[in-house]
């Protein structure tokens, strides 16, 4: 005895029932809701790699002035030991010089007049120290500083990174 198409076991009836699955699980992963996930997800994309590339650009430009800052360090640190080198070779000089000031009484005036040229010169180094020494520290600081930005700028492009990750996963 045929079947009828009221008998569920009907085969014509099971094929309809997954012809109709097949099309909710269609629509539901790739009808209108995908597409418009697909084109919010591409602007969020476009959105985080440009934010990920200005945070590359910060942080090149960053590395570049802690470099130059760097640079100006080591510069200023071979000043100062230039510095320092000519104020002991001074102060050595004018040590002498008081010995042979003590021995030679004869030369007092002309010695008295070395000497006090002398310390003169001595001040001006240490005030030239002083201030190289100050220019030492201002730079440590600004170096530090550009440091802490670039640390900054690494967790930001780290967490850029991890947006965009996660962007484009979805």
């Amino acid at each position: 005895m045929p079947l009828s198409l009221d008998d569920p076991n009907h085969p014509g009836l099971w094929v309809r029932q997954q012809i109709k699955d097949f099309n909710d699980h269609y629509d539901k992963y790739f009808g209108q809701e995908r597409c418009k996930r697909y084109e919010s997800n591409g602007q969020k994309l476009a959105n985080l790699r440009s934010e990920l590339n200005q945070a590359h650009a910060s942080f090149d430009e960053k590395e570049g002035d802690l470099e130059d800052a760097q640079v100006e360090i080591q510069r200023l640190r071979i000043q100062l030991g230039r510095v320092d080198k000519s104020l002991k070779d001074k102060e050595k000089e004018l040590q002498t010089q008081k010995k042979e000031l003590a021995k030679k009484d004869a030369d007092l005036k002309k010695a008295d007049q070395e000497q006090a040229s002398l310390k003169n010169q001595l001040n001006q180094a240490k005030g030239a120290k002083k201030s190289l020494e100050g220019k030492q520290k201002e730079l440590e600081a600004k170096m530090k500083k550009k440091d802490a930005d670039l640390k900054k700028a690494d967790r930001e492009n780290a967490s850029l990174r991890n947006q965009l990750n996660r962007a484009t996963d979805d």
